[in-house]
């Protein structure tokens, strides 16, 4: 196979080049940069076992505030660069392997395919599905799994959290990656700093137990 592997500069990626490596006749890694000179910590691109490395543009941020629909302007350009390097290098699989290159990638999966190319991932709506931790929560509990009771703080206000809730408690974004926007609040006070914290990266916020 002709292997496609993005988000290089994760670790997951690494260990994706090293396992696959010897399956693969080619190895093309993805650098996605949100500002220049960013790739060059891109480390699993610069691994032996990678035969070309390729900078691109950064698709992921938008994913994370929920948006809904067709591709952003950052992912359409993204899935430009995509399929130019697919074509340039006669990709047959790509491997994506964190969250905001995975929704792009899925939401895209057929138009990778009229290219020849298979994906390595979940259906888009399995995707959607686990990376909104509140609608993960509810597909669970109707399975009958038990859950942290879990509150949108879009739709509660943090002032209803004074009556007794059970601290600590966890505020954390409804989509985020690598823990990012977390907070474990001890009383009311810390709840409304995490709030204020983890509003930056998404004001869509979530309180567990």
């Amino acid at each position: 196979m002709r292997l496609l592997v993005p988000n290089s500069r994760n670790s997951q990626a690494y260990a994706v080049i090293r396992s696959l490596r010897n399956q693969a006749e080619r190895i093309v890694a993805l650098m996605e940069r949100q500002w220049s000179g960013e790739s060059v910590f891109a480390h699993g691109a610069f691994v032996r076992e990678v035969d070309r490395r390729v900078g691109t543009t950064w698709p992921m941020g938008v994913w994370e505030r929920g948006h809904e629909g067709g591709d952003t302007v950052a992912e359409q350009r993204y899935m430009a660069e995509v399929e130019r390097v697919c074509e340039e290098e006669r990709i047959d699989w790509a491997f994506p392997s964190v969250e905001g290159t995975i929704h792009v990638l899925a939401k895209n999966e057929d138009r990778l395919r009229r290219r020849g190319v298979s994906l390595v991932c979940p259906p888009a709506e399995v995707v959607e599905r686990v990376n909104d931790k509140l609608d993960c929560m509810r597909h669970l509990t109707e399975a009958g799994v038990v859950v942290p009771r879990t509150l949108d703080l879009s739709t509660v206000p943090s002032s209803a959290l004074a009556q007794d809730p059970g601290f600590p408690l966890v505020v954390k974004p409804r989509r985020a990656n690598a823990s990012r926007g977390v907070h474990v609040a001890r009383n009311l006070h810390e709840v409304r700093e995490a709030c204020r914290s983890a509003g930056r990266l998404n004001g869509r916020l979530l309180v567990q137990e």
